[in-house]
């Protein structure tokens, strides 16, 4: 039952949130405090590029992220953001087993030019034994410009601790477009 409200809830929001542009190697992998450590490296290929990052839980419901990437797809040259998430565990929108709210700030330099964004995002997902199914509610401000996505998901943790992360932009129909590690510290 939870997985259908799930495909209806991210059906309704496809047409609501409508998608021009984003940049989809900018998603790190969310996971709560309780199937991680305090620290977590992150690395994430999108189209065969890595980029690297890191989770710092700094209390059981914040969380403090970031990752670079430098020299690698098309005409970028250096990527970098940081983020900020809040865990509550007494929410749970549409039966999550956990959810993150999460701002974040990015730069973004190419070749000849760059831009800023801020990109607010709400995280949810839904376990069942080592699989991990979910979903990424994106909206961005980027220069004069606002935009949202939807990434869904899935996860398998290697026990409790690594996870290995298939994730599919929906709006774009681009399939597992990145994979994502999470590993603990």
């Amino acid at each position: 039952m939870r997985l259908y409200c799930i495909i209806i809830f991210s059906s309704i929001l496809h047409f609501v949130l409508p998608n021009q542009n984003h940049n989809t190697l900018s998603q790190l992998v969310y996971k709560p405090l309780s199937q991680s450590s305090i620290v977590n490296l992150q690395i994430a290929f999108y189209q065969s590029q890595p980029s690297f990052g890191i989770q710092w839980w700094v209390s059981d419901n914040l969380e403090i992220s970031g990752m670079v990437y430098q020299n690698g797809y098309n005409s970028i040259q250096a990527y970098n953001n940081i983020s900020l998430g809040y865990n509550n565990n007494n929410i749970k929108w549409l039966y999550s087993d956990s959810n993150l709210f999460e701002i974040s700030l990015h730069k973004i330099k190419y070749d000849n030019s760059y831009s800023n964004w801020i990109n607010c995002a709400y995280k949810s997902r839904y376990n069942y034994g080592n699989f991990i199914l979910g979903y990424d509610f994106n909206y961005y401000f980027i220069n004069q410009n606002e935009n949202g996505f939807i990434s869904l998901l899935i996860n398998y943790d290697i026990n409790r601790k690594i996870i290995l992360e298939l994730k599919s932009d929906i709006e774009n129909s681009n399939i597992f477009s990145s994979f994502n590690l999470s590993i603990p510290l």
